[in-house]
């Protein structure tokens, strides 16, 4: 999202704010408190890890896929009734907890073993037969049978797993006569299957001679139930996304990026000037033009006015900033732009005055007045089309000292901007980033404002630095200027 500058976008004169001069109290959102849009802002700058935990997700269900047996299921419908009757009226309030106690009944050790006996006995031959044995024992039984009563009603399905539909019918019916034995009065007989082929035989009813019959309604096969990909892969999905939706707020948290002029007012604390878009061309861009009409509202009437642009973004980028910014000032007012970045110098690269004289004799007493302020030459910088922008006079960095925190912190900083003062109306100085603050803060307690200069899209973590610099220069920081990364 490119933004540019319209109106008061966040501003506010920071002569007028409460707390002082720039108004630099902390404005940093309480994280209890964000908004589900501000979340939203979070879950995206950690979209990675909520992709990666979506695909571990997905992985996960097809590995589980693969892992999974072939399993084929078959269920029994068994209706419970008395034996006086199968809609007895003396009976019907009784049916729903009987029909409970059936279906725990069905995982009890008598109606395992009586299912264990009859699904053996349904095998069709001695292979079959003998592949029951060995896989037909306790655990496997109670495993592969379930049972369950359908509502409030009298009814129980019974349902078994095995690796084919046969296998599974089978286990299925046996479990289902073994219960009805379990449950059939004394002196009934319910039919079994025998171990030969199309045998029957009939067994006794063990329970009371008043009691309950169980009935088989209907029994049917329901395929295959195992493997299941779709369930696999949406459960594995579904738990990717939860647990990516928290790795990703954690990691966004973390990795936050400041994208919007609101969020920038919250996280520094304070104004916005403006968002500069890309330098170039003869026309002055807007945000440009409107943070240049904010920041002269800042002079000072009896003298000039310095002010430092410092920040996050690169140090080219706060160079042609800082150009721009000069050229746009100079076209009603005597100004002057000072390289102050006596490591880097990208200003005096960009304006090609790079191996002149300039602040860094002033610093070490070698310039050729010493003590005074060196007027260098003007640069005449024009633009690729061959438009004029108009003259910057420049005050080069001239030569690096060797400790640049040192040379910026001596009596000749000041002095050299104070003479400035006295001949320009504003003072523009190019200082290093907020990442060497051991040269930034001689720089700002030698300038009347700061204007911190940030890139669109900054991370959050890497604001903190300039958060804390705003606080400690209370009464110096102008405000903020967004720009374009190229």
């Amino acid at each position: 999202m490119d933004f540019k500058d319209s109106g008061d976008m966040g501003f506010a004169d920071p002569r007028l704010q409460d707390g002082g001069p720039s108004g630099t109290a902390s404005r940093r959102p309480n994280v209890e408190a964000r908004s589900l849009m501000e979340w939203v802002r979070v879950l995206r700058d950690g979209w990675p890890a909520v992709i990666v935990m979506v695909v571990l997700g997905l992985a996960g269900g097809a590995a589980a896929t693969k892992l999974q047996p072939t399993e084929y299921s078959t269920t029994a419908t068994l209706v419970t009734g008395s034996v006086t009757g199968f809609l007895d009226p003396e009976f019907a309030g009784g049916l729903q907890p009987v029909a409970s106690t059936v279906t725990r009944l069905a995982g009890s050790a008598a109606v395992i073993q009586g299912a264990s006996t009859g699904y053996l006995g349904a095998a069709k031959d001695a292979t079959t037969l003998s592949r029951r044995q060995k896989e037909a024992t306790i655990d496997w039984l109670s495993a592969h049978l379930d049972a369950r009563q359908v509502a409030d009603a009298g009814i129980v399905q019974l349902t078994g797993k095995a690796g084919t539909q046969a296998d599974a019918r089978d286990l299925t019916r046996a479990a289902s006569r073994a219960l009805e034995q379990a449950l059939a009065p004394a002196g009934t007989t319910v039919p079994t299957r025998s171990a030969g082929p199309g045998g029957t035989t009939q067994a006794t009813g063990r329970g009371p001679k008043f009691g309950i019959l169980l009935r088989d309604f209907k029994t049917l096969d329901d395929g295959q139930v195992s493997p299941t990909p779709s369930r696999n892969l949406l459960l594995g999905g579904n738990v990717g996304l939860v647990l990516g939706i928290v790795a990703g707020l954690a990691l966004g948290a973390s990795r936050r990026r400041v994208r919007r002029p609101d969020e920038m007012v919250a996280e520094l604390g304070i104004p916005v000037l403006g968002s500069v878009g890309r330098s170039g061309g003869a026309r002055i861009d807007p945000g440009l033009s409107a943070a240049r009409a904010r920041l002269q509202r800042l002079r000072n009437p009896d003298q000039g006015t310095v002010f430092l642009l410092t920040g996050t973004a690169s140090p080219e980028r706060t160079a042609e900033l800082g150009e721009d910014l000069a050229r746009a000032f100079s076209a009603s007012s005597r100004t002057v732009l000072v390289d102050a970045d006596l490591a880097e110098q990208s200003a005096s690269r960009r304006l090609d005055v790079d191996g002149l004289p300039g602040l860094g004799e002033l610093l070490n007493g070698h310039g050729p007045q010493q003590g005074t302020m060196f007027r260098p030459e003007q640069v005449l910088v024009t633009t690729i089309d061959g438009e004029t922008q108009g003259d910057v006079e420049v005050l080069p960095a001239g030569e690096a000292p060797t400790d640049a925190a040192a040379a910026l912190s001596g009596g000749g900083l000041v002095r050299s901007l104070q003479n400035l003062r006295l001949q320009y109306d504003f003072v523009l100085v190019v200082g290093p980033g907020l990442d060497r603050p051991a040269e930034v803060i001689p720089l700002v307690a030698a300038t009347d404002w700061s204007v911190l200069v940030t890139p669109h899209g900054e991370r959050a973590k890497t604001l903190e630095a300039a958060h804390g610099m705003a606080d400690a220069l209370a009464g110096r920081v102008a405000g903020a200027l967004i720009v374009d990364r190229r």
